[in-house]
């Protein structure tokens, strides 16, 4: 269970091993001959290299192979010295008589290392010990006891370092991935000597702090105790996972946007924090151990992977599948924090779903499905996301025939929502499009502006996949066209919170062919460049599809006319 307040007997669940967002690589035979004395290859392996990308060179499998699944392919490289002498009138550098030379060699740094470890192990270090009232483990604490020194970025590790080693063997194979088991309800980790703040350095503070002021609200849109915000913070003090995946996430967001320089962070500094969250985080994937603070850093993370898409170029999704995982096999207690969790892990697949037109995969947990039958507005906003969901599953389910009295069962229900919501999701301001291509309207809460939008978001999905007989298709365009703009004006007019700016990004990819209004397509595509610029959220690839769709549009009657060209 990720929540202890409440226990309950477990029974036996069978984990399909395909579920596992980190299952077992193996290595090219090659791979030995290519390995460093220091535990890296020599060399990139071949998929990095094909793919004109920086390979972190871990042995067996390096960490772009490891996050998408594939082989690791490594081949030996032989350099052959040119034959020739140097030339007569080779200019050589002129170098100083003394020369200073310091040794930053990966043996210096593994000594420190060890050395660091040692001091550690002489510390006092009291066992883990449950608490009733926060439904977590918590950390006894020591006093006089040695910070734990993995926050602040040193010169400890690699720079590329960003997978933990592994070395094959049995451990290579998650116990859930290969019987028909119980998974452990957990697995002890050392607590912390003391806690975890203030922190002792002061870029660590900063990001930290634009975390809480900045990021958080992300995620608390519909969470009326605003968990992120205020719970993870303070549970971050004795949680060394949730702390590095706080800095991971701030540090990333930082260096993407470009923010002003008062946080001095480079992209080295970002994979050096990367580097000590997944050391922590990953092993209690594969343990399954899915205490409440483990899945809040996996939600964290998913934000560090969604961002991280603007200069990967791709989503390898690796902590979405953590989070499918966690839904799958935990019972979560309405109202906790990973409850919390989840309705954010649910429309961060809403996300991808739309992104890549596809079913909702992450499962439905049922007992937070039967909690929302009477609520406040953060439930109503939640019953939206929901909506959202079941509506994108059937359009998007490709396994069988379209149920049309499922089509009449999802309408139904979205339009109950739309009567029955509470007073409160009623705009504060609206203006109409005139002089403006999308209407300018204004929430007060931001509850209220997502689930607006997710309910919106439904809408347009049932609209375009209304199978009834004799549908006007002429007012289905319009009917179309006129909710993708509410959509893009909720979110311009509520850029405070920044998920808004993102559902409006989702309609857009979705609906963007539907348009065929210059001034419409020029302000969509003023909302993905704001996006990513303010934001880190990857639009590259909707508005390469938006102007190939623009020029097809503008060549499109004389290639008619030619009989040589269809849309």
């Amino acid at each position: 269970m990720l929540e202890n307040s409440r226990q309950r007997p477990r029974t036996t669940r069978v984990v399909p091993a395909h579920i596992s967002p980190f299952p077992p690589m193996p290595a090219s035979d090659s791979t030995e001959s290519a390995r460093s004395p220091h535990g890296l290859a020599t060399f990139g392996c071949e998929n990095c290299r094909e793919q004109h990308l920086k390979c972190d060179r871990v042995t067996p499998t390096c960490g772009r192979c490891f996050a998408a699944r594939r082989e690791c392919r490594r081949t030996t490289l032989k350099i052959r010295a040119a034959k020739k002498s140097f030339h007569k009138k080779q200019k050589w550098v002129k170098t100083p008589i003394r020369l200073e030379f310091v040794d930053e060699t990966r043996a210096v740094i593994k000594d420190a290392t060890n050395q660091d470890s040692a001091d550690d192990a002489d510390a006092p270090v009291e066992s883990p010990g449950t608490s009733e009232d926060s439904g977590s483990r918590s950390r006894l604490i020591s006093a006089g006891a040695t910070p734990s020194p993995c926050l602040s970025v040193g010169p400890r590790g690699s720079p590329t370092d960003r997978f933990i080693q592994r070395e094959p063997g049995p451990s290579e194979f998650p116990i859930w991935a290969v019987g028909h088991v119980t998974p452990p309800s957990s697995t002890p980790q050392p607590s912390l000597a003391r806690p975890l703040l203030p922190l002792a350095d002061a870029r660590d503070a900063q990001l930290f702090r634009h975390f809480v002021q900045h990021l958080a609200s992300w995620l608390d849109l519909c969470d009326g105790d605003r968990s992120f915000e205020t719970i993870i913070p303070q549970r971050a003090s004795g949680s060394e996972v949730l702390m590095c995946a706080i800095l991971s996430l701030a540090s990333a967001h930082l260096v993407n946007t470009r923010s002003p320089a008062m946080i001095q962070i480079t992209p080295f500094d970002v994979d050096q924090y990367y580097g000590r969250c997944i050391k922590l985080l990953h092993p209690s994937l594969e343990n399954l151990n899915f205490d409440a603070d483990v899945f809040a850093a996996t939600i964290i993370m998913r934000v560090w992977e969604e961002i991280n898409v603007v200069n990967n170029k791709t989503d390898l999704e690796g902590y979405m599948l953590s989070i499918h995982r966690v839904a799958e096999m935990a019972d979560i207690e309405p109202g906790s924090l990973s409850a919390a969790s989840f309705w954010v892990g649910l429309r961060q697949e809403i996300y991808v779903a739309v992104i890549k037109k596809e079913i909702v995969r992450m499962p439905l947990v049922p007992s937070l499905i039967q909690y929302l039958t009477e609520g406040d507005d953060f439930d109503w906003a939640n019953r939206a996301v929901l909506l959202c969901a079941e509506v994108l599953n059937h359009c998007y389910d490709r396994t069988k025939r379209k149920n049309q009295s499922r089509w009449e069962e999802l309408f139904m229900q979205s339009r109950h929502w739309a009567q029955y919501r509470p007073a409160s999701f009623t705009e504060i301001y609206q203006q109409d499009a005139d002089e403006h291509a999308f209407p300018e309207v204004w929430y007060r809460q931001g509850c209220h502006a997502i689930g607006m939008q997710h309910y919106l978001l439904a809408e347009l999905y049932l609209a375009r996949y209304d199978a009834r007989e004799r549908l006007d298709r002429t007012a289905q365009k319009t009917h179309i066209q006129s909710l993708v703009r509410r959509i893009c004006g909720i979110g311009l007019g509520n850029q405070w919170t920044p998920p808004s700016m993102f559902t409006a990004c989702m309609a857009i990819a979705a609906f963007e062919d539907w348009f065929d209004d210059d001034r419409d397509l020029d302000a969509m595509m003023d909302i993905l460049e704001k996006t990513e610029k303010g934001h880190s959220r990857p639009t590259e690839t909707v508005r390469r599809k938006m102007e190939s769709h623009r020029r097809g549009r503008v060549y499109q009657p004389m290639a008619t006319c030619m009989g040589s060209f269809q849309m």
